[in-house]
């Protein structure tokens, strides 16, 4: 019997990538590209979160911890996204 092994992958956006045979090295490129598509939506939320706690405060207001945090997710999600 000739078993065949298909895999496609649907990004975020609802594309999809790919009509790979199965193996072991394509099975690890899916699962890293959906990994990081995780990192990438959580990192997101995350901003999301801080950018509604800093709108409470002015410019001159908003605690130093919270900017500092909120450079730091900034620069990830753009790290993300370049990787993609």
């Amino acid at each position: 019997m000739n078993e065949h092994n298909t895999f496609i992958t649907i990004t975020g956006d609802g594309n999809v990538i790919g009509d790979q045979s199965s193996s072991h090295i394509q099975k690890g490129a899916v699962d890293e590209r959906s990994t990081r598509g995780q990192a990438l939506r959580m990192a997101r939320r995350s901003l999301d979160i801080l950018e509604e706690q800093a709108a409470g405060y002015t410019a001159l207001t908003i605690p130093v911890h919270l900017k500092i945090q909120l450079e730091e997710k900034r620069h990830e999600v753009a790290e993300l996204e370049a990787e993609r």
